[in-house]
């Protein structure tokens, strides 16, 4: 079955915060309150192609008994953290420790919350020490851009958090509340392996699978180069891990669980459709994803600040192939009529290219190696430049 939007959505304005990718696909929030309490540990466990041979990967998230396991609030304060950190990143280009995060006030700002007061400070604080407290053991799931090679090691996200009026690792009192970062978690950042995520919107979804899906479907979507024909495909079995969430034997049990989530992103326009699909080897299913206009969108501005940044943020490398499933093959006719749209759609733009004075080959090149929407943006911007030479 698939499901098409009822009408399109325009953005306006929005206001990215950049979101370590290791933490946007990787599961460490519960998305649930259901058995949290009691809840201790997530893990994630496939068998990937590294040099050639197949491992077997391991990403294991661990909580502190005495602080429990972080959940959906606990996600809210740390896309306030990451907020604060792309603030740092813009205006010095890199972040260092200790983070100053302000007061327990503005966090509360910066969350969205209508309410302040103890019972909110409170509650923010636990979280701060609930992230520090949980662990992270990688073998084989983090990816360090910086050295270009897969982690293998238990960390921390935090290392330490120090609250107003309390001893810094240097001796003296903070004037305010700091973060530090872990070493690996903070290379991360520095080595830009980051993805813009609108943290506005995805305060906006009401439902948490919808929430976490966004985060998922953004790096796949921000990964694929032609967005003309981008698709995605999941098997249920691994989407059900990197949630996380329960996985159901039935199908009927599994659309139940994750299409009220789908629907919101589809009537949202982050998704353009979604169609679930039975795997032809092993019983599972496939859930094929096509990215709506406002994951576009999100793209389009995402290129369009790599550019101001002089390209630092390169486009991000798509997740593991043996995490997905093979995207389901169109029939012939339909595949060969997409082909002769696209070949028209680059032939036009080859000839726009040459009427600003663009070599052919150079043209061909331009349109085979870059995405149309932000050729298209260029070719526009040119008519408002005084460019002596437009080429």
């Amino acid at each position: 079955m698939i499901v098409k939007p009822k009408k399109t959505f325009e953005l306006t304005d929005l206001e990215f915060i950049r979101s370590e990718v290791n933490l946007l696909v990787f599961p460490f929030f519960a998305i649930t309150t259901k058995g949290l309490r009691r809840r201790l540990e997530t893990e994630f466990r496939a068998v990937a192609e590294r040099e050639g041979e197949r491992v077997e990967i391991l990403w294991n998230v661990s909580a502190n008994p005495k602080y429990g396991y972080p959940g959906l609030f606990d996600r809210q304060v740390h896309r306030a953290v990451e907020q604060i950190i792309t603030e740092i990143l813009r205006g010095k280009g890199q972040v260092e420790n200790p983070i100053p995060l302000g007061s327990l006030y503005s966090l509360c700002e910066r969350m969205g919350r209508k309410q302040y007061g103890g019972r909110e400070y409170r509650a923010i604080k636990r979280a701060l020490e609930r992230i520090a407290a949980t662990s992270i053991k990688s073998e084989g799931t983090f990816y360090h851009k910086g050295e270009q090679h897969w982690v293998s090691e238990v960390f921390h996200l935090y290392d330490a958090v120090v609250f107003q009026g309390k001893g810094m690792q240097d001796g003296k009192v903070a004037d305010t509340n700091y973060l530090y970062l872990s070493d690996l978690y903070l290379q991360s950042f520095n080595s830009f392996y980051v993805k813009p995520l609108d943290c506005h919107y995805q305060q906006s979804l009401r439902r948490p699978i919808a929430s976490r899906l966004y985060e998922i479907l953004g790096v796949k979507f921000y990964g694929v180069r032609n967005h003309r024909q981008a698709e995605v495909c999941f098997r249920y079995s691994t989407l059900a891990q990197l949630l996380p969430v329960e996985q159901y034997q039935y199908l009927s049990h599994a659309r139940k669980q994750l299409d009220p989530g789908h629907q919101e992103l589809v009537a949202t326009g982050f998704l353009e459709s979604y169609e679930w699909r039975e795997a032809r080897d092993d019983g599972d299913w496939l859930i094929i994803y096509r990215p709506g206009e406002r994951a576009r969108d999100e793209i389009r501005r995402a290129q369009a600040e790599r550019r101001l940044t002089n390209g630092a943020q390169e486009a991000l490398p798509p997740i593991d192939e043996e995490f997905e499933a093979e995207p389901a093959k169109q029939t012939t006719a339909a595949a060969e009529l997409v082909l002769e749209e696209d070949e028209a759609e680059d032939e036009a733009l080859v000839a726009e290219l040459v009427q600003l004075k663009v070599s052919e080959s150079t043209a061909r090149e331009l349109v085979k190696r870059s995405d149309a929407s932000a050729i298209r943006e260029w070719i526009e911007a040119i008519d408002y430049s005084r460019a002596q030479d437009n080429a």
